[in-house]
């Protein structure tokens, strides 16, 4: 009787060459994987790299294995971090985290990664997919920048609006200085010495028009320091009325009802005109082909329930200015700008 026993020595032999060409047909499908990919342990050196991934960054693979894979991002970014591989091993992967890498020339490309625990491996690895998003990013900047040209364009286009009106009132009020000189004049070559007197305080309250006008101006564009006084609101709604209806154009219905708002607000005349201006020439801009803009005020008294929902403002007695115009609303990049700007 005999038995027949398989030699362990055999099995295992061809077990060890079974795993080399499964490795070996891996190790090949990485490195000729049509999407950047790379390696690294848990120390965030680089083990293994793609052709796709030396193609695009430049590099050989005899430049890069071995290496820390923060040598290669670009500076400014953050360094490898202990949290960044707690992240992977806690969660198995993380997907389109966002980073800047160098190229061998010297080239910087905005890349998305995502990358995943390879939990069979030993020691601990990790696999990384590479995006190549530098054109995209390129094009949101041009984009970016466009419309922040003719952002611009639209603000000139509005001093330009606002330098006519200002133009003309301060033609208005030369005409008003001149014209009281020449009457203080005669009257002085007349010997009227009361007439003279009267014709200087219209050519002072012309010059006080002036002055008020240039300090508008100057707080318009902030140069001019804060100087908060009691405003009536309402009365200051109604002042702006005509430079209301210069930047709007006539395109536009403006209604601003007398609402009789009682209380008055602490605040830089100014800096609110300058303010509400704004307001009206986004308005403006939300109704390109004219329509209705009504202005006007209300006081408001605001409860621990009325704020409960927002950062500010506190609980307490407010004046509310309100802009309501009947177009078609600003579009959400707009929106954006306006919310950075406030």
């Amino acid at each position: 009787m005999c038995c027949l026993v398989r030699g362990i020595g055999n099995q295992r032999l061809r077990f060890d060459i079974a795993l080399q060409e499964s490795e070996a047909r891996y190790r090949t499908s990485f490195e000729r994987s049509p999407v950047p990919m790379h390696i690294i342990n848990g120390s965030g050196v680089l083990t293994e790299t793609s052709d796709t991934w030396t193609s695009l960054l430049g590099y050989n693979r005899e430049e890069v294995v071995g290496r820390h894979i923060s040598d290669f991002w670009a500076p400014g970014g953050d360094r490898w971090e202990e949290a960044i591989e707690a992240d992977l091993t806690a969660a198995g992967s993380i997907v389109w985290r966002e980073r800047r890498y160098r190229c061998h020339n010297g080239d910087v490309l905005d890349l998305l990664i995502s990358s995943r625990l390879e939990r069979h491996r030993e020691p601990t690895s990790f696999v990384s997919a590479l995006t190549d998003i530098t054109a995209r990013k390129r094009a949101e900047e041009a984009l970016r920048a466009s419309e922040e040209r003719l952002h611009q364009a639209q603000k000139m286009e509005v001093v330009g609006q606002l330098t006519g009106g200002i133009a003309h009132d301060f033609n208005n009020i030369l005409q008003s200085i001149s014209g009281g000189l020449e009457l203080m004049e005669r009257s002085i070559a007349k010997g009227s010495a009361e007439g003279a007197l009267r014709f200087v305080g219209m050519a002072r309250e012309s010059a006080n028009r002036a002055a008020n006008l240039t300090h508008r101006l100057l707080a318009f564009s902030r140069r001019q320091a804060l100087q908060p006084t009691a405003v009536q609101p309402d009365k200051l709604v109604h002042g702006m009325e005509e430079l209301v209806r210069q930047t709007v154009g006539a395109e536009t219905e403006v209604l601003m009802p007398r609402c009789n708002t009682v209380w008055t607000v602490l605040c830089d005349r100014s800096q609110l005109e300058s303010a509400l201006l704004n307001l009206i020439i986004n308005a403006r801009d939300a109704m390109p082909d004219g329509g209705t803009l009504t202005i006007k005020t209300a006081d408001r008294s605001l409860t621990q329930a009325d704020v409960s929902d927002r950062d500010e403002p506190d609980p307490g007695e407010y004046v509310e200015i309100s802009v309501i115009d009947s177009g078609t609303g600003r579009t959400p990049v707009l929106l954006e700008r306006d919310t950075e700007a406030a």
